[in-house]
This record gives structure tokens, sequence and C-alpha cells, in this order.
């Protein structure tokens, strides 16, 4: 397997971290590639990942194939974890910037870590084309959008932590995509990947010192005094979050 080698952890904490600290954005945007599952450079496997949260039971996925001219490739599937939480997810329709609305053209397929992704382990989730020809994959400079309902458990309902898991085999991978019809007709999956263990748990130490940090402002705001009536009148309609 090509691999980046120690800059991939970076990227794979960078990916962790803004799946996981982006509580006020409720959104993230990934780069691929890390690594490649043959020996196709990993830095020719180009996409770009956004996601976010618009409610608590929406979820918004999409993906912009960076393939260069001269290099291209389209991509024909997605793969995806989602954190054990989520009761279900439904797809409700997608959107091509080249085709427009093509909700029809492509499938959910979802069977819970039995979805094998070439070198990078299995999958929860996969999005694929309705048909296995080519003519709905992501073209160079193409976006594709896709939008979900999900239910989450708790009372707070689904959040940012919802993609915030990873396959499972020897090169777990937080997003695998699959790359095809390339120079000479080359295809490989392109991913990118969770750090080491060790990195991730130093990471992870991080994470909680932050969480607590957050947790702690709000309990300081509440220890303020009353407000006047006039700054009370004046703040009787606030903005929205």
């Amino acid at each position: 397997m090509a691999s980046a080698g120690a800059p991939s952890f970076r990227r794979g904490i960078a990916a962790i971290a803004a799946l996981l600290l982006c509580e006020s954005a409720r959104a993230a945007t990934l780069g691929f590639s890390d690594a490649s599952s043959d020996a196709t450079a990993a830095a020719t496997l180009a996409a770009t990942l956004s996601y976010s949260l618009p409610s608590t039971s929406t979820l918004e996925l999409s993906l912009r194939n960076d393939t260069t001219g001269s290099a291209p490739f389209a991509i024909s599937s997605l793969y995806f974890n989602t954190f054990p939480d989520l009761l279900y997810i439904l797809i409700l329709g997608s959107e091509s910037s080249l085709e427009g609305q093509n909700t029809g053209a492509w499938r959910f397929i979802c069977t819970g870590d039995e979805i094998v992704s070439p070198g990078f382990g299995t999958f929860d989730h996969v999005l694929r084309p309705s048909a296995s020809t080519p003519a709905h994959w992501i073209e160079p400079g193409e976006t594709q959008r896709f939008t979900f309902v999900v239910s989450c458990a708790g009372a707070r309902g689904c959040d940012e932590r919802i993609l915030a898991d990873w396959s499972h085999g020897a090169n777990s991978a937080v997003f695998a995509a699959r790359f095809e019809d390339g120079p000479d007709g080359d295809a490989a999956t392109g991913a990118i990947l969770v750090p080491e263990p060790g990195t991730f748990a130093l990471f992870a130490v991080g994470l909680a010192a932050l969480s607590a940090a957050r947790a702690r402002r709000p309990a300081a705001r509440g220890r303020r005094g009353p407000r006047s009536p006039r700054a009370s009148l004046r703040l009787a309609d606030p903005d929205r979050r």
C-alpha cells in the first residue's frame, strides 16, 4: 500500500479534530487522499468531502472530484461509518453540480460493518450509482451532494460526532472513495486515514481537556448577576444560535 507516512497521521488527527471539535459550526471539510489501496500515487486520488448538520435530524454530505487533467479519475463510490448512537439513516435526495437533481441515480447501502472497501477494511455504509455503468460517476470538477434524514439516541439528537468512526481492518480509514477510469484504465481506492493508536491517544487527551474547558464556560456565564430591565429589553429577541 502506498502511504504518506508521518504526515498522514497529522492529516488523520486533523480529520478527527474536524469531526469532533466543530460543535459551533456542525460542519467539516476534509481532503483525500492520505493513502492508496495499491501502487497508484495517493496524491493523484484527490477529492474534497464536506458534511454539515443543518439540524439534529438532517445530514448533508458532498463529494467533489479534484483529480486533474493530467491524471483524471472518476469517483464511483464513497464509503463511511457512523457512530454507535445512530438509530437510523435514510437518503432523501442527491444533486450533481453537472446533472442537477439525480436522486434516482444513486443508491445508499447500509449493512453495518459488512461493506468491504479495497485496501481499507469494512465500512457501515456506501454510496454507489444505481446502475453499474459509469453514467453517474463523479467526474473531475463535479460535486455530488447527498441529503439524509437521521435519528440518534439521547435527548441531544445527532451532533458533530455522527461520522466520527472508522473502518475495521489493518488500514483503518475515516472515509474511502473508489477512483475509476484513470490513466491507462487505472483504478484505486483513496482514503483519509485514522492516526496510529499512540498518536490518537495523545490527541484524545487534548480533546478531553478542550471539552472540559468548553463545559466550564457556560457555568461561568451562569454566575453573572441579573441584567438591568433596560438590558433585558434590548435582548428580548436575541439572534438564533
